[in-house]
């Protein structure tokens, strides 16, 4: 997913800022773990199979023996940190919501995923968990919901 502020970018820059934020977070985290799991729709694309899901509500699991760690990863192609606006799938949502508990949900921003070696990355807690109040406050003024009536 991508962050906000790169309004105005087709939807493959979009693409390919998730991709390549995506493949930063994966090396960063194969860094910090001994193992860790690609779950996202963008596995597919690099590793060749069908394995990768985007509707599971984070892109990557680190199983450990206390629980799973998941991380849910928003890149954008700017170079700076700041005020950063991202949205949650309803699959985001749902698990942070499930997880808000414990603090095994975890977002990781990179920050300049279009240029790797100089690319940041800021682990943060669950937007919906108890640590996250220092971190981020909604915006906006509510959930939008679609339905039919017949």
């Amino acid at each position: 997913m991508v962050l906000d502020r790169n309004t105005g970018l087709t939807d493959d820059q979009k693409s390919s800022i998730g991709l390549a934020g995506e493949v930063i977070a994966k090396l960063w985290l194969e860094h910090k773990y001994p193992d860790v799991r690609w779950r996202s729709g963008y596995r597919n694309i690099v590793l060749g199979d069908d394995e990768g899901s985007d509707d599971l509500g984070y892109d990557f699991e680190v199983p450990r023996t206390t629980g799973s760690l998941f991380y849910e990863v928003k890149a954008t192609n700017e170079a700076s940190s700041g005020r950063f606006e991202f949205e949650m799938s309803s699959g985001e949502i749902r698990l942070a919501q499930e997880m808000s508990r414990n603090e095994r949900y975890r977002v990781l921003v990179i920050i300049g995923a279009l240029e790797p070696d100089s690319a940041k990355i800021v682990e943060l807690p669950n937007p919906l968990g108890r640590k996250s109040a220092p971190f981020f406050r909604p915006v906006g003024k509510g959930v939008r919901f679609r339905c039919a009536i017949a």
